[in-house]
């Protein structure tokens, strides 16, 4: 089942990396940091190692916010507007994480 609220850093690392902004790897591994921590939100991680500015996380929760609101505010059909590598599915998937699997099978599954 989809959370209501899904973790916003979640989504706002996925558009990160369709940005370009960030690797696939790197979010993969900082959500999975973002789990273990638990007190710790993943636009958190990703400011503290210095993948993404306080800026960046800015324009892209904004970004975001525009996104979500152009499917009048409905998270799962946003999200069916999302892309995902099967790379990156994959390495999200190892991850076991319940937040993370319920959003998985709502992304599209593209190669870029």
């Amino acid at each position: 089942m989809l959370p209501q609220q899904a973790d916003r850093g979640l989504l706002l690392g996925l558009l990160a990396v369709q940005r370009g902004l960030l690797a696939e790897e790197r979010f993969a591994i900082t959500c999975g940091q973002a789990l273990a921590a638990q007190s710790s939100k993943w636009s958190e991680i990703a400011i503290q190692q210095r993948l993404l500015s306080p800026a960046d996380i800015q324009s892209l929760q904004q970004i975001l916010d525009e996104q979500i609101e152009q499917q009048s505010g409905d998270l799962p059909s946003y999200l069916r507007t999302c892309s995902i590598s099967g790379e990156l599915r994959r390495r999200l998937t190892q991850l076991n994480a319940p937040e993370i699997t319920a959003l998985l099978p709502l992304l599209n599954s593209s190669e870029f």
